[in-house]
């Protein structure tokens, strides 16, 4: 049950970073939770098979594939901007 609630979280944050400003701490936050809600998701599907751990699976997958991307394309631009590493137009 675990699993599937830190991938929620994930997938949320990966989704509300991109609304707000300086969202880079959202992405990494949701890279994160969704890596640990994916792990934790293996671990209860090895004990037994329900519902909430596929789910838990299929919603860490997602949400690390979504949080890697905004942050990779989006959060390190950011980061740039901010140390004054790149210049704004």
């Amino acid at each position: 049950m675990a699993g599937l609630v830190l991938s929620i979280v994930g997938l949320v944050l990966a989704v509300v970073g991109n609304f707000l400003p300086y969202s880079f701490a959202f992405y990494l936050v949701g890279l994160i939770a969704s890596i640990v809600g994916l792990v934790l998701s293996v671990k209860a599907g090895k004990v037994n098979k329900t519902g909430s751990t596929t789910a838990g699976l299929v919603i860490g997958i997602i949400g690390l594939v979504l949080s890697a991307i905004f942050f990779f394309s989006c959060g390190l631009c950011q980061i740039c901007v901010l140390l004054g590493l790149a210049a704004v137009a």
